[in-house]
């Protein structure tokens, strides 16, 4: 019996010290199990973020990264050599001193992020990519650091949808086109309309103040310039002042009107454009008849006298009488072409000398309305004739009148400018000077003094060869010239 009783008690300690071995087995085990997870664990835990999801190209995103030390050693020389994606690219890195500057590798890798991160320690890294090319991409961030050997790590920051800003508004105008078709249609129209009207009334406006503009400064330039004249020669310049210079400027104002409508082309001309000119070609008739109200052109040589007259009455012939060549019979019927000279007539006298483009226009304007008055029927003529192709041979008349005009307004003055005044044509201008009889009657003084009219552009500057030159054109010498414009039984 005590044989039995020592027995049991041997086997009963037996399995306690097995009980413990096994225990301290287990304990061992999960004690090197804790070292093994400890060495496995990643030194830092890296988080990041993108500010949004869909963007446009070309535009900049920022993203925000984090980064925590969950290593038991400091973790070293902290960097970020990347960040990007497919279709993204790194536009600033506001964790290194010149944010815009850094962007490739080894400039990223001069930039730590931090130094030392301690153990448990986090960092937050802000930076900006930009967009450059539609699609979708995953945009990911490099890290590496030194703990103490180099590691990297790369974390993903988010997906980005790249897109044009259009193919999303066509894509949510396409969700709600069906049922706002019909008012989106009628507001744009109304819109445009309203945009049309008033883009119509502003370059209209701009147009008249333009307008408005430039003759103020061409009436404060010509008063000067009057004034000038008045002070330096008070008994010389009498006519100039009243007379010349305002008809120097209507024929030059009328010569670019005419020339900027005719330039446009028939059918596209604005009426503005077109009032703009009639009321510059009616003034200078207005000019003429003040002139001839008060005397007629008294220039210190006959010739030149004669001359600038028979250019303008040229001119006029051309234009209204629309006389030929060779002083045969108007193309116009008789009627019409006494209709044409009475509407001219009875608008200058209503015109006053000093009338305004703004008084001008509002008559016609007044008198539109109404559908009658002489302006409009004149205007409604000019508008019509002025487009003809025969009013360039009218233009060259003018031009010519203008030239002499201005020469024989400057000519008094030689000696206090200093200079020698020339009177300037070019060929075109010469020959019409020179073939002027072929559109006067033949009791027209200037036929009879054809030599005389030779010296006198001679004597003006005109070259000598040139006025021969322009005679042989035109096929005709002095002498014969003579005999043609003699009269005729």
């Amino acid at each position: 019996m005590v044989r039995t009783l020592w027995q049991n008690t041997r086997v009963s300690r037996l399995r306690r010290l097995r009980s413990r071995a096994l225990i301290a087995s287990l304990l061992c085990a999960i004690a090197h199990a804790e070292v093994a997870a400890a060495q496995n664990r990643p030194a830092l835990q890296l988080q990041g973020y993108l500010n949004t999801t869909k963007v446009d190209t070309g535009h900049d995103v920022p993203f925000v990264m984090t980064a925590t030390n969950l290593s038991t050693e400091a973790v070293l020389n902290l960097r970020v050599p990347y960040v990007g994606g497919s279709h993204v690219s790194l536009y600033r890195a506001w964790w290194c001193s010149n944010p815009q500057d850094v962007k490739g590798w080894e400039s990223l890798q001069a930039c730590p992020v931090a130094r030392t991160l301690a153990p448990g320690q986090s960092t937050t890294i802000f930076g900006t990519i930009r967009t450059f090319e539609r699609g979708t991409t995953s945009v990911i961030a490099a890290v590496e650091w030194e703990s103490p050997y180099l590691s990297r790590a790369t974390v993903q920051l988010g997906t980005l949808e790249v897109e044009d800003w259009w193919v999303r508004w066509i894509a949510a105008l396409a969700a709600v086109l069906p049922g706002l078709a019909l008012p989106i249609v009628v507001a744009i129209l109304g819109a445009w309309f309203q945009w049309r009207l008033k883009e119509t009334e502003h370059s209209r406006q701009e147009h008249a103040q333009k307008l408005a503009d430039q003759r103020n400064d061409r009436e404060y330039l010509r008063s000067e310039q009057a004034e000038a004249l008045r002070l330096m020669l008070p008994i010389s310049h009498d006519y100039d002042v009243k007379y010349y210079a305002d008809l120097d400027s209507a024929a030059g104002e009328t010569v670019e009107a005419i020339s900027i409508v005719r330039s446009l082309g028939p059918g596209r001309v604005p009426t503005s454009a077109l009032d703009s000119a009639f009321y510059e070609w009616l003034f200078l008739f207005v000019r003429i008849r003040f002139l001839n109200a008060n005397g007629a052109f008294y220039f210190k040589n006959q010739t030149g006298e004669l001359l600038v007259g028979a250019l303008f009455k040229a001119f006029s012939l051309t234009f209204v009488d629309q006389c030929p060549p060779h002083g045969g019979p108007p193309t116009l019927p008789a009627g019409e072409a006494q209709r044409a000279r009475r509407l001219l007539g009875q608008a200058v006298d209503s015109t006053e000398p000093r009338a305004s483009l703004d008084s001008v226009l509002t008559r016609l304007e007044l008198e539109r309305t109404l559908g009658t008055g002489t302006l409009l029927a004149l205007a409604n003529w000019f508008h019509v004739r002025v487009m003809q192709s025969d009013v360039a041979e009218s233009m060259q008349y003018l031009r010519a009148f203008r030239a002499v005009l201005t020469f024989e307004t400057y000519r008094p003055y030689v000696h206090w400018y200093g200079r020698q005044v020339r009177l300037r044509l070019d060929d075109d201008l010469l020959l019409a000077v020179v073939r002027l009889c072929e559109r006067l009657r033949a009791d027209e003084e200037l036929c009879g003094v054809a030599d005389e009219l030779d010296e006198y552009l001679i004597e003006a500057g005109i070259p000598g060869e040139a006025v021969h030159r322009a005679r042989n054109a035109q096929g005709t010498t002095p002498s014969a010239r003579n005999h043609i414009s003699a009269p005729t039984a």
